[in-house]
């Protein structure tokens, strides 16, 4: 492999847009990864809000039909 590399400029240049598209690709990847944890968090403290909110609603209901 290094001998053609060595030998044909034109297969190295395809080489490294290769490894230059990889490489953006890892990044494109890693933000991506750093968006849908951003999401979990927050869908987490969404879900524990609609909870505490569920709870006093039952609470109220519950002290109106005394």
């Amino acid at each position: 492999m290094n001998h053609i590399l060595e030998t044909d400029p034109e297969e190295k240049k395809k080489l490294e847009a290769i490894k230059m598209e990889l490489h953006e690709k890892k990044d494109e990847l890693e933000g991506v990864i750093d968006l849908q944890q951003a999401l979990v968090v927050q869908e987490r403290k969404t879900n524990d809000e609609l909870q505490d909110a569920r709870k006093k609603l039952i609470s109220v209901c519950i002290f109106l039909s005394i």
